[in-house]
C-alpha cells in the first residue's frame, strides 16, 4: 500500500485531502469517477470513496454492490493520475444507540473488506461521533490484516467536544493509542472553532493531524482562508473539506498550504520503539529500580552470573533479569501483530495475561513502548 511513502510526505509538507464528494455529485451532476477526477486535478493527493454510508446497517444487503461501485470509481480515478495518489476507502459513524456492538462490529468489518478488496491504500473512519464507533471501526481495520492502517477523524460540537460528550484530546489520545496512523477533524457543528479544535488535537498527539471542514464551519469565509491561521501556526499534516467544498476550493487551499510548513510529528515503528526503550524505566515500572543495566548485559550463563553476583540482592537481580527475558519474548510477539501492534493492544493483553505478574510485565512495556501516553 506505500503508505511509508504517505507517512513521510505527511513530515515533509502538508499533504492535500480532497473535498466534499456527495454535495459535489448531487450538485454537479458529475459521476462519482469524474468528481474524483476533479479533485485529482485540483492537486488531491489523497481522494476518499464515496462510501461513507456503504454499510449493512444502513444499506442492507446492497452494502456488496455500493462499496464496490464506490471504491471502484476512486481506485480508477487514481490509478489513471500520473502522479502518485492514494485511495482511502470511507466508513462514516455508526449509530452505536440502535444497533449492538456486536452488529457495528460487523457491519465495520464487512465494511473495510470491501473497501480493500476493492483497492484502498487505507480507511478513514470519518465523522466519528463517539469513542465506541472510533474504536469499533478501527479494531474492525486491524481484524483484516497487519498491512492496512486506519486514519480517524471525529465530528465535533461547538465547544470541541464529540456528540458524544467525550472531550477531543480525550478520543484523539484512545485513537492513537488504538494505532491509528493519523487523527483530525472533519464535518463539525457550525460555530466549532477550527483553531481551538486543532490546537486541543496537537497537543494530544503525535501523530499526523488532519484538518477536513464543511464549508459552514468557515464562518463565511472560504475554505482556503479559514484554514490559512492553522497552517501558518503549523497545525496541519493533511489539509482537506467536507460538505459544501469543491475542486475549487481544493486548489485555493493547495495554494495556501504551499506557503507553509507541516506540523512536527512522530511516525515511529514499533521496532524504532523497541530500540528507544528506557529500560531503567520498565524495572522501576516493575519494582526493580536500580536494575536497568541487566538489558545490557550480552554473553553466556557465566557473565550474567558474575554481574549478579556483584549486586547487593541477587535475589531482586534474578527477578530482574527473567523480567528482561520475558519482555525480550512479549516484544517478538508483539513485532508480530503488524499494523495491530498498539498500546491499546498491548494493554487488552495484559488483562488476558496468565498471571499478575506476566500482567505487570506487559503493562509496564507498554509505558516504555508508548510514553507519549502517560
Amino acid at each position: 500500500h506505500d503508505m511509508e511513502a504517505l507517512m513521510r510526505m505527511m513530515r515533509e509538507r502538508i499533504v492535500m485531502l480532497d473535498g466534499a464528494m456527495g454535495t459535489l455529485v448531487r450538485d454537479s451532476g458529475l459521476a462519482a469517477a469524474d468528481a474524483h477526477r476533479a479533485y485529482i486535478d485540483a492537486g488531491a493527493d489523497i481522494i476518499t470513496s464515496n462510501s461513507i454510508m456503504a454499510n449493512r446497517l444502513l444499506c442492507g444487503d446492497a452494502v456488496t454492490r455500493l462499496a464496490h461501485d464506490a471504491i471502484g470509481a476512486a481506485v480508477k480515478a487514481a490509478r489513471g493520475c500520473p502522479r502518485r495518489v492514494w485511495v482511502a476507502g470511507g466508513m462514516g459513524p455508526a449509530d452505536v444507540r440502535r444497533h449492538s456492538a456486536s452488529e457495528v462490529a460487523d457491519a465495520y468489518l464487512e465494511q473495510a473488506a470491501l473497501l480493500v478488496q476493492g483497492g484502498a491504500d487505507f480507511i478513514l473512519a470519518e465523522t466519528m461521533m463517539g469513542t465506541d464507533a472510533a474504536m469499533a471501526a478501527i479494531e474492525a481495520v486491524q481484524q483484516l490484516d497487519a498491512d492496512v492502517r486506519v486514519a480517524v477523524s471525529f465530528s465535533l460540537r461547538a465547544d470541541c467536544r464529540l456528540h458524544d460528550g467525550t472531550a477531543l484530546d480525550a478520543a484523539v489520545r484512545m485513537a492513537a493509542d488504538c494505532g491509528a496512523m493519523a487523527v483530525g477533524i472533519n464535518c463539525c457543528d457550525t460555530g466549532t472553532s477550527l483553531l481551538r479544535a486543532a490546537s486541543i488535537a496537537a497537543g494530544a498527539t503525535w501523530l499526523p493531524l488532519m484538518v477536513c471542514p464543511s464549508l459552514s464551519q468557515c464562518g463565511g469565509l472560504s475554505l482556503a482562508e479559514a484554514m490559512a491561521p492553522l497552517a501558518r501556526q503549523r497545525l496541519l499534516n493533511v489539509a482537506g473539506g467536507c460538505c459544501g467544498t469543491t475542486p475549487a476550493s481544493i486548489a485555493a487551499l493547495r495554494t495556501e498550504c504551499a506557503k507553509a510548513m507541516p506540523r512536527p510529528v512522530e511516525c515511529k515503528t514499533l521496532a524504532q520503539r523497541r530500540a528507544e526503550i528506557d529500560w531503567s524505566k520498565f524495572f522501576e515500572l516493575m519494582g526493580l529500580g536500580g536494575y536497568g543495566s541487566i538489558a545490557s548485559v550480552q554473553g553466556c550463563d557465566c557473565r550474567r552470573a558474575v554481574w549478579l553476583a556483584r549486586q547487593a540482592d541477587a535475589g531482586l537481580g534474578a527477578e530482574a533479569m527473567q523480567a528482561h527475558k520475558d519482555a525480550q519474548r512479549a516484544l517478538d510477539g508483539i513485532e508480530r501483530l503488524g499494523s495491530r501492534a498498539s498500546r491499546h493492544a498491548i494493554d487488552e493483553m495484559a488483562l488476558r495475561a496468565a498471571t499478575a505478574s506476566e500482567a505487570k510485565m506487559l503493562g509496564s512495556l507498554a509505558a516504555v513502548l508508548w510514553p507519549e501516553s502517560q
